[in-house]
């Protein structure tokens, strides 16, 4: 008994509505390829813009964005949402940059032992996806923050031991 084969091309004009539930066994393809679904991985992928109407859910571990320019209208971005539970992760964000020599990485986070916010430069760590920023690490340094004003509120500076000059506050 042999393989049943049943090929068919149609060709339309216009538009194809489907109004029942639609199964493909194997790869999908719309537009030539422009769009496609692999059925091994059931990955997606588009060869053009994609537009989403409504939210957008991704449920993962990763989000890669790829781009030039992210632009987003939200004022405040909520970082380590599921960090309400302990106080287990940094907060903050970091950037690459490569001194010469180093991948190195500088940032602004909030480290989750000590409660304190830290500016930093120079710190080498191959991988950073557990979320931690090693304060007590030899690559780690405090960055310079330029500033037109400092502002505290209700601040004591108490000075102690020789003490010469001129202090300004």
């Amino acid at each position: 008994i042999g393989v049943a084969t049943q090929t068919v091309t149609n060709v339309f004009d216009g538009t194809t509505s489907i109004n029942h539930n639609a199964t493909v066994d194997g790869d999908f393809s719309v537009g030539g390829g422009n769009f496609t679904v692999a059925h091994l991985t059931g990955n997606a992928e588009t060869a053009g813009n994609l537009i989403v109407g409504g939210d957008l859910t991704v449920n993962g571990s990763t989000t890669t964005i790829d781009v030039n320019t992210l632009t987003v209208e939200d004022a405040l971005i909520r970082l380590a949402s599921g960090n309400n539970a302990g106080d287990a992760v940094d907060i903050g964000f970091v950037g690459s940059y490569n001194d010469g020599t180093n991948d190195q990485l500088a940032g602004l986070i909030r480290d989750a032992t000590t409660d304190d916010f830290y500016l930093f430069s120079q710190y080498i760590d191959a991988d950073v996806t557990d979320n931690v920023i090693d304060i007590t690490a030899s690559s780690f340094q405090a960055a310079d923050l330029n500033v037109n004003k400092n502002k505290t509120a209700n601040q004591t500076i108490t000075l102690t031991g020789d003490v010469a000059g001129t202090v300004t506050i």
